[in-house]
């Protein structure tokens, strides 16, 4: 038995948009289940009683993990916030 390789490739051409539409589906579907399996609705475990939705709460707080975020406010920012407090309509 002869196995699929470059030269069947080669010999018939007819074969590759067939192979790289299923290849194309393949990694679609994929990349799919594994997207929709990291949302925090999703459950994977029967052992747990409560689920991951659940499991966040409004009165506990989160850590957001954010890569170089300067959280410092800009100089116009601050001007703004001035001006707003000398009008009174300051937050």
């Amino acid at each position: 038995m002869k196995i699929i390789g470059l030269n069947t490739f080669r010999a018939h051409k007819e074969v590759i948009p067939l192979v790289g539409i299923m290849t194309l589906a393949t990694v679609g579907c994929l990349g799919f289940c594994c997207y929709s399996m990291m949302k925090p609705d999703v459950m994977c475990s029967r052992k747990d009683n409560l689920p991951s939705w659940m499991r966040y709460s409004a009165d506990k707080k989160q850590k957001i993990y954010t890569a170089d975020k300067n959280w410092k406010l800009d100089e116009r920012a601050v001007e703004v916030e001035k001006l707003r407090k000398e009008i009174g309509s300051a937050r």
